[in-house]
């Protein structure tokens, strides 16, 4: 399954996963890390970019900078 694949899935709020990325259709994580959530009423992205200022790697930035350009409606955040 692609990353994209994985997002959409989230989105939709249905469990996916690959090596890299994988949701429980509620929280979206690249790798071990927590990337994106549903809440209640929003979708909530976890901006861990370096434009962010909370660069992780690069193949992390690519997963939130993906998600981000799929779902152009939800909140971005700086992680806690």
């Amino acid at each position: 399954m692609k990353n994209l694949q994985i997002i959409k899935a989230w989105v939709r709020g249905q469990k996916a996963q690959n090596k890299n990325m994988r949701t429980d259709g509620r929280v979206l994580y690249s790798y071990k890390l927590k990337i994106a959530e549903r809440k209640s009423l929003s979708l909530e992205i976890y901006d861990y970019t370096s434009t962010g200022g909370s660069f992780v790697s690069s193949t992390t930035s690519q997963h939130v900078n993906m998600t981000k350009r799929q779902v152009d409606y939800a909140k971005v955040v700086k992680p806690k």
